[in-house]
């Protein structure tokens, strides 16, 4: 039986969406974040906008490649990053905020400990071809089946709420930069509508 009408939704919402030029990665590092997310915004599949949103993500939790850079001038104007917490308002659509997977994450801090290990084990799902071998967060190996449509929502919950980190992530970002730097400030202004909250 072939579902044509799924009752979750898996698209963002038409707009204009503009993002800067793939050039643009030679001149400052977070444009390698930029090509991520642009991959991520393009990608039907939720497995892989999962994964490309996660990878900003992780590099910042870790404080990779630009994020690291940025600290390093941050450091020398004795700036400091703003605690970042999950709050529904970073969610647009009501079915999204009131998701019991999402709602798990409500009011934590992105930098949790335990929020990065559970992200990362559903990312760890998802890349390893469907296998769980983390014995210690799953007591037995078992496979997803993408056929289960309480799976394909949980899918589609999940990658929401990296979604909306990502980009929260990249807002900070331009912020951080633009105060580091008056050239990167004018250089972003055309992209700044593009990440944009309720």
């Amino acid at each position: 039986m072939v579902y044509t009408n799924f009752p979750y939704h898996h698209c963002p919402k038409p707009e204009n969406f503009i993002l800067p030029a793939g050039s643009f990665s030679k001149e400052v590092p977070i444009g390698l974040l930029l090509a991520l997310y642009r991959e991520g915004m393009n990608s039907l599949d939720m497995a892989y906008r999962y994964i490309s949103f996660f990878k900003i993500y992780e590099a910042w939790y870790k404080n990779y490649f630009a994020f690291r850079l940025t600290d390093n001038q941050l450091q020398k104007l004795k700036l400091e990053r703003p605690v970042m917490i999950i709050k529904k308002e970073l969610f647009e659509y009501p079915s999204n905020k009131n998701s019991k997977i999402v709602k798990h994450f409500f009011d934590r801090e992105f930098n949790d400990k335990s929020i990065f290990k559970e992200l990362f084990h559903f990312r760890n799902l998802l890349a390893h071809y469907l296998l769980d071998r983390h014995k210690d967060l799953v007591p037995h190996p078992h496979f997803i089946s993408f056929d289960d449509l309480d799976v394909q929502q949980q899918i589609e919950d999940m990658t929401n709420l990296i979604e909306r980190m990502a980009t929260y992530i990249l807002v900070i970002e331009f912020d951080l930069l633009a105060k580091c730097d008056e050239d990167f400030s004018r250089l972003f202004f055309p992209y700044r509508g593009l990440f944009k909250f309720n």
